[in-house]
């Protein structure tokens, strides 16, 4: 059975404020745009948030977006946790079958037939690449990372704070597959994927 979604609604904003020098405008300008939409029944049914941490350097998993199936490469040893902490019922730990998938009440989880939303973030802690690649590119080919050490004034140019993405498809995902590598031991992200069955 779909989960009963209420009040959901994905957000994306970006806003820059400067002061005014002029003396016939308001004290200060503010520029950007804010995206908003409430997503019904319609558009969402299926809702769950895992977090993927890498065991070891150059750890990978595969996620079937369709299925909501995630299965590690072959002897990779990467974690998979719901929002309640526990291990994702969608998560195969060393390669082979993937599990059935379940929601964090232990609730089957229906393949999905479009996809409404897809959030990928890393941890600030995080100062490693992670890539995302996906066999349709309408769902997200990702490159994050979080904090750099250096701390060189032209950080600002290096994608040292490319920490999430957020991409709105609208698109089936029949068939599509991500493939997520990690360059170090406890590099993560979590993703948060909004679908209707």
């Amino acid at each position: 059975m779909a989960q009963t979604l209420s009040g959901v609604q994905v957000t994306s904003k970006v806003t820059g404020t400067m002061a005014s020098t002029g003396t016939n405008i308001l004290n200060d300008i503010r520029m950007g745009q804010s995206f908003t939409t409430a997503l019904s029944a319609t558009y969402a049914d299926i809702m769950y948030s895992v977090k993927l941490t890498a065991g070891a350097d150059a750890d990978g998993v595969t996620w079937n977006l369709d299925t909501h199936r995630f299965t590690a490469f072959n002897g990779d040893t990467v974690g998979c946790v719901d929002k309640a902490g526990q291990t994702f019922g969608g998560y195969q730990a060393y390669g082979g079958t993937s599990w059935a998938p379940k929601d964090i009440e232990g609730n089957a989880l229906p393949t999905a037939t479009s996809i409404a939303a897809i959030m990928y973030v890393t941890d600030h802690t995080n100062i490693n690449t992670i890539t995302v690649d996906c066999s349709n590119e309408i769902f997200g080919n990702v490159i994050l990372r979080g904090h750099d050490t250096g701390g060189s004034a032209s950080d600002k140019n290096t994608g040292q704070f490319n920490r999430s993405a957020l991409f709105l498809p609208r698109a089936s995902p029949t068939g599509v597959s991500a493939t997520i590598v990690f360059t170090k031991a406890n590099d993560d992200v979590t993703l948060t994927f909004i679908g209707k069955s």
